[in-house]
């Protein structure tokens, strides 16, 4: 069983893919990184995890998740799904094995406008960002579109895939689960 990072810029199907692949992978945990994050937020503040730019987040987040997940698959021969946007793919590709299967969500090279309306096209309560105005999704993303080209670079580069998910979302979602047992 290998080990799949589900990686990418915020609000491109990560945690919805994650689940549906779950559902296929019943042996696999799954590991979202919010929840690491958030975990990591409330019993440690001091290490500053929300903050994107901290050292904590940067470094120290990285390498336990994939200690974590290197280890849990050692002891319990489970496998793991790990999902989320809140690790640079940059900052834990020197720490993921070389036989994970690494998979990258990106919204492709469409503008930040584009993407900011398509969110809101498809937004649901369920979203972190239900009813954001565009001028508030616009400062909260500012940073999208070069974060979605470098981590397009860094696929190419480490032959992980990149997946764009702006258009065709369910089409994409239904060819990458055939592909990924076929890996597996």
């Amino acid at each position: 069983m290998k080990n799949i990072y589900i990686l990418g810029v915020p609000r491109s199907g990560k945690t919805t893919f994650s689940i549906l692949l779950k559902k296929e992978l019943e042996d696999y945990s799954l590991i979202s990184l919010d929840a690491v994050r958030n975990a990591f937020h409330y019993s440690l503040p001091e290490l500053e995890m929300i903050n994107r730019q901290s050292y904590s987040r940067k470094n120290i987040l990285p390498r336990y998740i994939a200690e974590f997940v290197h280890w849990n698959h050692d002891i319990s021969k489970n496998a793991c799904i790990v999902e989320g946007g809140i690790i640079n793919l940059d900052d834990i590709i020197g720490e993921i094995r070389n036989d994970d299967i690494v998979i990258c969500f990106g919204h492709g090279n469409h503008s930040l406008e584009e993407v900011v309306e398509k969110i809101q096209e498809y937004d649901t309560k369920e979203d972190y960002t239900y009813g954001w105005s565009k001028e508030k999704l616009m400062n909260h993303y500012y940073d999208l579109s070069d974060t979605d080209l470098e981590n397009k670079k860094i696929c190419l580069q480490k032959k992980y895939y990149y997946i764009e998910t702006f258009e065709n979302r369910e089409q994409t979602f239904s060819k990458l689960l055939k592909e990924i047992k076929k890996l597996l």
